[in-house]
């Protein structure tokens, strides 16, 4: 497979429980059109020694410690904070609109 290869892409598949008619819950199965990428995932996510994953992990924890302390990673002056997290803090904000509206899409238009 090459970069750019039509026939060979990966479109992540998220899911969700659902209660069906009958009462019993399904796993609902939905896919985000724009989330594709033309290579593996794992190569993607692993390129420059995996510092992708550890950005976003850094992400996962800084959510976290907010939910549960009221703290964040970096301080209460945003200000201070490394150039990078603004940009990583958009990019994952972005991305979970986009699963949010498309698990709301599929719900609707399978009720």
């Amino acid at each position: 497979m090459q970069i750019g290869d039509e026939f060979r892409r990966w479109v992540p598949v998220y899911g969700y429980e659902a209660k069906a008619k009958n009462g019993l819950f399904n796993r609902e199965r939905y896919q985000i059109p724009d989330a594709v990428v033309y290579e593996c995932p794992k190569s993607v996510i692993l390129r420059d020694g995996g510092w992708a994953m550890e950005i976003v992990n850094q992400y996962l924890l800084s959510e976290r410690m907010e939910k549960s302390f009221g703290e964040v990673n970096f301080g209460p002056n945003v200000n201070e904070w490394p150039a990078w997290v603004e940009d990583v803090i958009s990019v994952m904000k972005r991305q979970q609109s986009a699963i949010k509206e498309a698990r709301e899409e599929h719900i609707a238009r399978t009720r």
